[in-house]
């Protein structure tokens, strides 16, 4: 059985091709925009932001969830609006 190496070797070029564009790529972090370098596929999701490592550690995400929850309307639930279930 004949092993096919020039196609293994393409693969693996593209694979390596790949992964210095993904590389290149800023990661989804939604408090600095991708400016501090984080790896894109490693973001966390803290109080339902899509952040980077760095916003994580240095409390970045915390004033920007403490600004959407000043900034968010006030939820009204069914005993607010003097509503009975009955």
């Amino acid at each position: 059985m004949r092993i096919r190496t020039t196609n293994n070797n393409r693969r693996s070029r593209d694979r390596r091709a790949l992964a210095r564009y993904w590389d290149t790529l800023p990661d989804n972090c939604r408090v600095c925009d991708g400016t501090r370098g984080g790896m894109r596929g490693n973001e966390n999701v803290v109080f339902g932001i899509v952040c980077c490592d760095y916003c994580h550690a240095d409390g970045s995400v915390d004033e920007m969830a403490r600004k959407r929850e000043r900034l968010a309307p006030p939820t009204r639930t069914m005993t607010d609006l003097g509503e009975s279930g009955a």
